[in-house]
């Protein structure tokens, strides 16, 4: 399903979401530890009829997954929002995982760099401008990190 998308412009939302629910059923069929999940979809418009570009979700979503949710001794949260106005459709990504900043000093010094995020993020500001991309940790009290949230957003596209 994942390659079948990956080689065309656009999909629906509606074929996104299902490829996100498989997507994340099969990282908590290998996960050591179960987490909850809820991929929401708040918009005026059909999810059949909003077209967005494929695998640009999924590369936040396995970070979110595999570098906040899974270094956990809690229960992992992973929610996943998508918003429609007029203009645009906005994505957002939620873990209560350790933080990127914390991920980050956690990955072993390589020189080797993971390019999916630089790759994702080029496809954004292509699609949306520059700064479009917000990652950011979440904390509470000012100190204690308690997950990540990735949102952008990019031109609405529709189908008619």
């Amino acid at each position: 399903e994942t390659l079948t998308n990956s080689r065309k412009d656009s999909i629906t939302l509606d074929q996104e979401v299902k490829t996100l629910k498989n997507y994340i059923e099969v990282e908590r069929l290998m996960a050591s530890t179960d987490f909850k999940h809820t991929i929401n979809v708040q918009s005026d418009l059909d999810p059949e009829e909003v077209l967005i570009p494929p695998m640009l979700i999924q590369p936040f979503v396995e970070n979110a997954i595999r570098h906040g949710i899974m270094p956990l001794q809690r229960v992992g949260e992973l929610n996943i929002t998508f918003k429609t106005d007029t203009n645009f459709l906005y994505a957002t990504i939620t873990d209560n995982g350790i933080g990127i900043q914390q991920s980050q000093q956690n990955k072993p010094k390589t020189d080797h760099q993971s390019m999916a995020l630089q790759v994702t993020k080029e496809r954004i500001e292509s699609l949306a401008g520059s700064n479009t991309l917000q990652i950011k940790d979440i904390s509470q009290k000012d100190t204690d990190i308690s997950g990540t949230q990735i949102s952008f957003k990019i031109p609405l596209e529709t189908e008619f």
